[in-house]
């Protein structure tokens, strides 16, 4: 017979397990996420309760496969007939098959937001201008982009503790009308990543879309 003590030793097991197979699933949507922009998540230095935020991400898009293994897994453990010693033997098994299922689950479901989001552009992100401080100049990688971040082409992507990083969508062909002039088409799923960092920004203004209103409005951060 189980003792309340097993129990509440059980039910903290299954708890621990739930929180490790979430946060593997969180991890490996935002390495994948991240990779199309060639940027790595201990580079961005990803706060760790963002990972599991992330993998409620990928709980969404697969909710019925997490909801299966919920409900088998209670009932096992509610109907037992009695010790299972046989489980410890399958434990370990089991539990790697779960990371690999969810660590594809979290790469699957980058691969369809990425899509999703290039499709439409990345109007999802908003449009941010960037002045650069005027030290900036003897930068040459900056300097030549000082005038499109600017003007607000480039959309913010992701903010860490020291820089932004910024991105240019490329059009689609079909989209040529909208290209400027000696801009190639889009080759690679990758979209290049501008990082800059935030001693050499004088101030910032990002240019948000306001879904209900249909036009932009603009917030300065100096």
């Amino acid at each position: 017979m189980t003792t309340p003590t097993q129990r509440t030793i059980e039910i903290g097991a299954w708890i621990t397990l739930g929180t490790i197979l979430l946060y593997a699933a969180g991890w490996s949507y935002a390495y994948h996420w991240f990779d199309y922009f060639n940027l790595g998540v201990i580079h961005l230095g990803i706060p760790t309760e963002y990972y599991l935020m992330y993998g409620f991400r990928v709980v969404h898009d697969y909710w019925w496969f997490f909801l299966m293994i919920f409900v088998s897994a209670s009932f096992t453990w509610f109907f037992r007939p009695g010790p299972m010693p046989w489980l410890r033997w399958w434990s370990l098994p089991l539990s790697v098959l779960a990371f690999m299922l969810v660590y594809a689950f979290g790469e699957k479901s980058a691969d369809h937001d990425f899509d999703r989001h290039n499709d439409k552009g990345f109007d999802r992100y908003p449009l941010t201008r960037v002045w650069l401080t005027p030290g900036t100049k003897t930068d040459p990688a900056l300097a030549n982009l000082a005038e499109d971040l600017a003007a607000g082409r480039y959309r913010l992507l992701v903010q860490s503790e020291t820089s932004l990083f910024l991105i240019k969508p490329v059009p689609k062909p079909q989209d040529k009308a909208n290209m400027t002039a000696g801009e190639p088409p889009q080759s690679s799923p990758q979209i290049p990543t501008v990082q800059v960092s935030l001693r050499q920004i004088k101030a910032t203004r990002y240019i948000p879309v306001n879904p209900g209103i249909g036009h932009q409005t603009e917030k300065t951060n100096f």
